[in-house]
């Protein structure tokens, strides 16, 4: 039986765009994880500094944070597979110059941030255009499988790149820096090669309002883990056990308590499918579960 199947999960590595598109992403990932870690010993080494090694992550971050507003707004409105293109060419853009930096045998480390800065935004217009390109590359029936395996490529590269890019900084960080060059201009390469369907481009003026609409979406949305926590509520429920634990007794019905169950009683918990907060819920009376009486002392009587 052949490992991927036209209705496997991994078929939907049969389109060649989503594989393509996919062995990019992880290459690029890679190549950002063991360069994070070599540039980290690079300046430490450099300067001896543990606040230049907290300056690193706010060159990466400070301009993440102050583009994704727009950066959303751009994906919206532009080509997503040109924008991620362009940001894989940038970040291959800045291994040259890490690479040219270490070659230079400076001792300044401003230039470092420099470069960071201009990772980080970089990063911060390939994150939204990344995250949506999907839809323009697989029908809807696939969409499911392919951003499920598009996590997982994510994760692994997280998890591996810096393993690598730690265990090649033995080498040297020149070494580190030209291996994720190399991987990066794949990636350009690869990306260059996808081709994504037609997008619904998004023709509406920029102002506030349309930057911040996402924000508006997320406080406004409803609470979506609602009814994963109803149903964690009524597993946790000695009624619903009870089966499980006395095989012999009848089973109960969602919505009725163990001692009520055939009794012609009403409900008393929710089931599984009410998982609402204003659903009536009482105690179970141990006592009507197991209705034993007491034995009375008649030796008096006698």
């Amino acid at each position: 039986m052949p490992l991927i199947s036209p209705t496997g999960r991994l078929g939907v590595l049969r389109n060649r765009n989503l594989a393509f598109y996919l062995s990019a992403r992880f290459l690029a990932t890679f190549a950002v994880q063991m360069q994070s870690v070599a540039i980290g010993w690079q300046v430490y080494q450099i300067t001896g500094s543990l606040f230049d090694l907290g300056l690193i992550g706010l060159a990466q971050f400070a301009p993440f944070l102050v583009l994704i507003l727009w950066a959303g707004h751009v994906a919206d409105r532009y080509n997503r597979r040109l924008i991620v293109l362009c940001c894989m060419a940038v970040q291959l853009l800045c291994s040259a110059m890490l690479i040219a930096f270490t070659a230079s045998g400076s001792t300044t480390v401003w230039p470092v941030f420099a470069i960071l800065v201009l990772f980080g935004s970089a990063r911060a217009f390939m994150m939204p255009a990344s995250q949506a390109v999907l839809k323009n590359l697989v029908p809807d029936r696939d969409f499911s499988q392919a951003v499920a395996l598009g996590s997982s490529t994510m994760h692994v590269a997280m998890i591996l790149g810096p393993i690598v890019g730690g265990l090649l900084y033995v080498l040297g960080p020149q070494t580190v820096h030209m291996t994720s060059a190399s991987l990066l201009a794949l990636a350009v390469l690869l990306m260059t090669n996808t081709r994504t369907i037609a997008q619904v481009i998004n023709k509406a003026p920029v102002s506030w309002h349309t930057l911040l609409e996402g924000l508006r979406f997320v406080r406004a949305g409803r609470d979506f883990t609602r009814p994963v926590r109803g149903a964690v509520r009524w597993s946790d429920r000695p009624a619903a056990g009870l089966r499980a634990r006395h095989p012999g007794r009848r089973a109960v019905r969602p919505g009725l308590s163990a001692h009520g169950a055939g009794h012609g009683r009403g409900p008393v918990l929710g089931g599984a499918g009410d998982v609402s907060d204003h659903a009536p819920r009482r105690r179970l009376d141990v006592r009507r579960r197991c209705p034993v009486r007491p034995v009375r002392d008649r030796a008096g009587s006698d």
